[in-house]
């Protein structure tokens, strides 16, 4: 369902800009961006967890519980190396 895809020589639904990187499969809408450009390190996608939290329950009608278990043990659970995409909890600095 919502795995992590092997990289690609261009992302089918995210544009040019994120040709080569993993992608998370069905959380499109949840792309933040990609990280800058460091020596030594490829840019990797970043995704809002919240959203994602939201794909999950509208796209396949799971609970808020249910979808955080889902995408804890089968979304951020996965390791795929180095590039593998970041899930970031927007937290707001007072």
């Amino acid at each position: 369902m919502a795995k992590v895809k092997k990289p690609k020589k261009k992302a089918d639904d995210l544009g040019p800009d994120f040709e080569g990187m993993l992608i998370a499969d069905g959380f499109s809408k949840a792309v933040l961006g990609f990280t800058a450009h460091q020596p030594g390190r490829m840019p990797i996608v970043v995704y809002d967890y919240e959203l994602c939290i939201k794909v999950l329950m509208d796209r396949d009608d799971m609970d808020y519980r249910e979808a955080v278990e889902y995408m804890e043990f089968n979304v951020t659970g996965s390791w795929y190396g180095e590039p593998t995409p970041v899930f970031l909890h927007k937290k707001h600095v007072k």
